[in-house]
């Protein structure tokens, strides 16, 4: 097995071992949420990637699906300018513990064109917190880690949702 393949399998038994976690974490919580009656929310999010010091601007696209006041599940894509990647298309589960607090682990996957296109598995683990302004809308600040085989990049910004 060459390194790039033992570095993805790492990060998959990470991700394995993050998602089992924080589902059995949540999972007693789950029959006392209450239910929430805006289910849906789509978000843009406007930000940067950092890595090693250079700084990147990284716009995105996102959606969740509330399961109750807990839990939600979703999908993400974003893209970077700047070398570091091209796109990132993510799966993430979303823990909301208190309030607008919102944590959320995402297994996805980084697609990098280098000459070659190549397809490299990713983790990104992240905190945001939601201010609502006004019923539907919301402001979100949020910092994520993206590990796939490399260099860990940091993505920060701001996302614009609706809820509906």
């Amino acid at each position: 097995m060459d390194a790039r393949h033992s570095t993805t399998l790492r990060y998959l038994v990470l991700a394995t071992i993050i998602s089992t976690v924080f589902v059995a974490t949540v999972g007693a919580g789950i029959a006392g949420a209450e239910e929430i009656e805006r289910k849906n929310s789509i978000e843009l999010f406007l930000g940067g990637t950092t890595s090693e010091g250079d700084t990147a601007f990284a716009i995105g696209l996102g959606y969740e699906r509330r399961l109750n006041e807990l839990l939600g599940i979703g999908v993400l894509g974003d893209w970077t300018a700047g070398g570091f990647r091209e796109l990132v298309l993510a799966f993430p589960l979303y823990l909301h513990p208190w309030r607008g607090l919102r944590f959320d682990v995402a297994p996805g996957i980084d697609f990098e064109t280098d000459g070659e296109e190549a397809r490299e598995f990713l983790l990104r683990v992240g905190a945001a917190y939601e201010f609502e302004v006004g019923e539907s809308w919301s402001i979100v600040p949020e910092i994520n880690g993206d590990f796939a085989a490399g260099e860990p990049l940091v993505v920060w910004g701001v996302s614009f949702g609706y809820r509906y």
